[in-house]
């Protein structure tokens, strides 16, 4: 698979046009993407997510936001933190895992941004992605496990921040499945 299938890949049908145009822009500034990705479930569709993008130029235009939702994929950690910050803010079913795989990550602001911003994450994209994706949410809590082990076992669990953001996902995930669909 190419770029720009792998890019075209990671998100929704809607979007085709937007990330084919923004895996064109890529291409043309030489990107690569790691050969790892990770899938997970979203309204129905079945999208398969860059580990890692590295590009040299680190803003480009963003597409519907899928730009800032790659971002959160770059190599470079400043500019995932700077991607979240506009990724928070939108309002799409699709932002959801770019979100919840930063977590399951070792930088440290990035988690303390989500806790501060959580609120602003929509309960119910976030409900519908954690039902949808146990196996997801169970690596991700693996991996911020790990993390808190190997970097900041001194901090007691409760207070890991990766703990706390977890726990709040998987309590937005199960007051969603008490809701029901609606």
């Amino acid at each position: 698979m190419d770029l720009s299938d792998r890019i075209i890949s990671a998100f929704p049908s809607e979007l085709k046009r937007s990330s084919a145009a923004l895996a064109d822009l890529l291409g043309a500034e030489g990107a690569a993407l790691s050969p790892h990705s990770f899938r997970v479930l979203v309204q129905g569709e079945t999208l398969e997510i860059p580990e890692r993008l590295y590009v040299a130029r680190a803003a480009f235009e963003n597409r519907d936001g899928i730009g800032s939702c790659l971002l959160t994929r770059h190599h470079n950690g400043f500019v995932r933190q700077r991607a979240l910050e506009e990724t928070l803010s939108l309002k799409q079913p699709w932002t959801a895992p770019f979100i919840v795989r930063l977590v399951g990550e070792y930088v440290i602001e990035i988690i303390e941004q989500i806790d501060a911003a959580f609120d602003q994450i929509s309960d119910a994209q976030l409900g519908a992605f954690v039902g949808t994706n146990p196996a997801f949410i169970r690596l991700t809590r693996a991996r911020v496990t790990s993390y808190w082990n190997s970097y900041f076992r001194k901090t007691p669990p409760g207070e890991y921040v990766g703990f706390r953001v977890m726990d709040r996902i998987e309590a937005t995930g199960q007051q969603s499945r008490k809701r029901g669909p609606r």
